[in-house]
């Protein structure tokens, strides 16, 4: 038997205060587990690993944050699961350096080429699969 009785919240007098605070017993849910199973010890919840597919949009870059609608953790008593954000981190390129939507790389060019003119391969991000 819970001690708040199904209130979640005792109160407690010390001389002229009165304090209430949430029930030692029930953590406030107002009913406890009289046998809570093995896997959640009375929680109603599961920790598990779940793996997502996250599509990152383009131009996006280190610091932003995307989020997952449903995909964060289930709510207490049934509640629908919240919201998942997921930071990223660009990792830098082996050759391109990034200024915000700009990508700049160096060539090195010939003396000769740089003199008298001429053709000059330059590497390009080739478009992705969409």
């Amino acid at each position: 038997m819970s001690t708040c009785h199904g209130q979640g919240q005792v109160r407690v007098q010390q001389g002229f205060f009165v304090l209430q605070q949430t029930c030692p017993h029930c953590r406030g849910r107002g009913t406890a587990v009289a046998d809570p199973c093995r896997s959640c010890r009375g929680a109603g919840k599961v920790r598990r690993e779940k793996s997502l597919e996250v599509k990152i949009p383009p131009g996006i870059d280190t610091g932003d944050r995307i989020r997952l609608n449903g995909e964060g953790e289930p709510g207490d008593r049934g509640a629908p699961a919240g919201d998942l954000y997921v930071q990223i981190n660009v990792k830098p390129h082996q050759f391109f350096e990034r200024d915000g939507n700009d990508l700049y790389c160096t060539v090195p060019v010939s003396v000769v080429t740089a003199a008298l003119g001429g053709e000059q391969d330059v590497p390009t991000l080739k478009a992705g699969r969409r």
